[in-house]
């Protein structure tokens, strides 16, 4: 399975590369070959640009008649490298001077960094997801958090009363109990460090020594829910990420039309020479 993916990949990433090198090629060649490279190599950015947005129909309506998803994808990740080079070429690897341009440049660059960005997120995220605990569809994370930390807090009041000691509801007031109410440890996640949770590991074993059997017998339990909770920290974490650059992503394409309508618009109209 693996070696089908690696050569669907390569093809892609082959045909994408031979795509890159006529698009310089020909606007290389310029008015000696081409009547106006800018303006052809506009038209196929426009086009690609098209092309890509139509991917969100795409998924918007699952039923649409025109190829599977997987190809779709596929096409989009691919041309959206293309898009970048297309775009260089367009602009003669020149910086913009006018604030229409300007705006367009920098609406492109944000959607083709996102871009770069989802295809790094949908390699990583898989791997990432499967190392840590169990899948949790990510809108019931929060409910998940807060069962766990009704558990806890239900475990040191039988501490209190069985054990007879206030060492296990010292250590939840002033540090579990923080811990347990929020999402914590974002950027620890997503570097795939684990100091933090060793740091509280050792926080619980160092109050062990003070406790009972019992008491010790129900730290064992809270700390198996606090591990609990850090790998559902690392979970939101990951598909946070994944849901958080489609919202940028996703407004930045669409703000874009509207750019690249005025673009050529005013170009046409003022025969500024091409897109």
């Amino acid at each position: 399975m693996n070696s089908v993916l690696t050569r669907r990949r390569m093809i892609g990433l082959s045909a994408a590369a031979v795509l890159i090198a006529v698009l310089f090629y020909g606007a290389r060649l310029g008015p000696a070959a081409l009547a106006n490279s800018r303006e052809i190599t506009g038209w196929v950015l426009a086009g690609v640009s098209v092309f890509l947005l139509l991917f969100n129909v795409r998924k918007r309506i699952p039923a649409f008649p025109v190829g599977r998803g997987y190809y779709w994808l596929q096409l989009h990740i691919y041309l959206g490298l293309f898009s970048g080079a297309a775009f260089l070429a367009h602009s003669e690897w020149r910086l913009p001077t006018g604030v229409l341009d300007w705006c367009l440049w920098l609406v492109f660059a944000g959607v083709f960094v996102t871009g770069v960005f989802g295809i790094v997120l949908s390699r990583l995220v898989p791997s990432r997801l499967n190392a840590r605990g169990e899948r949790v569809i990510y809108e019931r994370i929060p409910a998940f958090r807060t069962q766990l930390a009704g558990e806890v807090e239900a475990l040191v009041l039988r501490a209190v009363q069985e054990a007879a000691s206030s060492t296990i509801a010292e250590l939840y007031v002033n540090r579990l109990l923080p811990f347990l109410s929020h999402s914590r440890n974002f950027w620890a996640h997503m570097l795939s460090a684990s100091d933090h949770r060793q740091a509280l590991q050792n926080e619980i074993h160092a109050v062990r020594r003070y406790l009972p059997a019992e008491g010790n017998a129900i730290l064992d339990e809270i700390e198996a829910r606090v591990l609990a909770k850090d790998d559902l920290d690392y979970q939101y974490t990951w598909q946070s990420l994944v849901k958080g650059w489609l919202l940028l992503h996703l407004p930045l394409s669409c703000a874009m039309i509207p750019l690249v309508v005025v673009h050529v618009v005013i170009n046409y109209a003022f025969g500024l020479g091409g897109m």
